[in-house]
């Protein structure tokens, strides 16, 4: 089941890919499909990615953790982090149908700078969780935590 966390990391990279590309191409050549895929991706996998984490993987590390691992503090900051994700990604679902018709930005600066802003730090998060979290859930979980981890995952994409 961590492997499926593995799997899903590297499509929210691809993710950040996309956007950066929008990023490079705007305002002028922004491909309309990139955006269509950036959107979708916005819409269905971000929300799971908070939902698989927070109401499945965190849960399960704080029971397991050990006081020499410091996780609250990480798990606090990586929900913070969820949540400001989420009010970017809501912006970026308001300005990328928009570059996806080529109408004009009203600004395209200010485009840019939310777009960039958004993949940095959805990269540096998923960073973080990739060489922070699974690798301790790898550690402290064991077959029961990840049997009722995949039934959550399987339960969110019901």
């Amino acid at each position: 089941v961590l492997d499926t966390f593995l799997e899903n990391h590297s499509e929210h990279v691809k993710l950040c890919d996309l956007l950066e590309q929008i990023a490079d191409a705007r305002p002028h050549h922004v491909d309309p499909r990139s955006c269509e895929s950036a959107i979708d991706m916005l819409r269905r996998d971000l929300p799971l990615h908070r939902r698989d984490h927070e109401e499945g993987l965190f849960p399960l590390l704080a029971e397991r953790a050990q006081p020499e691992d410091n996780l609250a503090a990480w798990l606090e900051q990586l929900c913070a982090e969820h949540i400001s994700d989420h009010s970017c990604a809501m912006e970026l679902l308001e300005v990328l149908p928009v570059l996806a018709s080529g109408d004009p930005i009203e600004d395209p600066d200010t485009c840019g700078y939310m777009l960039r802003n958004f993949f940095e730090c959805y990269r540096r998060h998923l960073t973080w969780e990739l060489h922070l979290i699974l690798p301790l859930a790898h550690q402290r979980l064991d077959r029961s935590d990840l049997q009722r981890l995949e039934q959550l995952l399987v339960h969110h994409r019901l």
